[in-house]
């Protein structure tokens, strides 16, 4: 069952275009994620690991509306790069 805070656009084009992505991979990174960023819009950027996720790329970019919960948009994110300290980065807010 798709939980119910989740935006039209994250039904009709995120999980319908990128089928591989699941609901419960983006609510597991925005419970632990490795980076948190809060963009200009006020929508909020989680980053995680989907070791799930086939390829190469296992770090998946979670955006949600900016109550922090209303998924918005999720894709991998091939360009992230983190320090290596092994330090979550960004506040929840």
């Amino acid at each position: 069952m798709i939980d119910a805070e989740i935006t039209r656009y994250f039904r009709d084009r995120v999980l319908k275009g990128r089928r591989f992505i699941k609901v419960e991979w983006c609510r597991a990174i925005i419970a632990n994620p490795i980076k948190i960023e809060k963009q200009e819009s006020g929508r909020i950027a989680y980053w995680g690991l989907a070791p799930e996720m086939k390829g190469r790329v296992k770090v998946l970019r979670v955006i949600t509306l900016p109550n922090g919960s209303t998924l918005f948009n999720a894709f991998p994110d091939r360009d992230f790069q983190m320090k290596m300290s092994g330090e979550k980065t960004g506040a929840k807010e």
